[in-house]
C-alpha cells in the first residue's frame, strides 16, 4: 500500500453462529486487495458474563451484510 493514496475499506458478514458471527474485512487501493482478515465477534451479556443467543431479529439484520468468503 502507498502512503498518501486512499484506501477503501469493506466489511462483510460471513458466518453467522448461534452465538458469534465473522466480520469479513478487505483493505482495497487502486483497484488491488491490499490485506484481508477476519474477526470474530460473540454477543456477550455482560451482566451474567456469558456468551447470548443472537436473536432471530438479528439475524434477518445481517443477513443482508452476509458475503460467502
Amino acid at each position: 500500500m502507498q502512503y498518501g493514496a486512499d484506501v477503501e475499506l469493506r466489511a462483510y458478514i460471513s458466518r453467522i453462529g448461534n452465538s458469534s458471527f465473522d466480520v469479513y474485512q478487505e483493505a482495497w487501493q487502486e483497484g488491488n486487495k491490499c490485506a484481508s482478515g477476519t474477526a470474530v465477534m460473540v454477543h456477550f451479556d455482560y451482566e451474567t458474563k456469558k456468551s447470548q443467543k443472537i436473536s432471530e431479529a438479528t439475524i434477518i439484520n445481517m443477513n443482508s451484510h452476509f458475503i460467502e468468503s
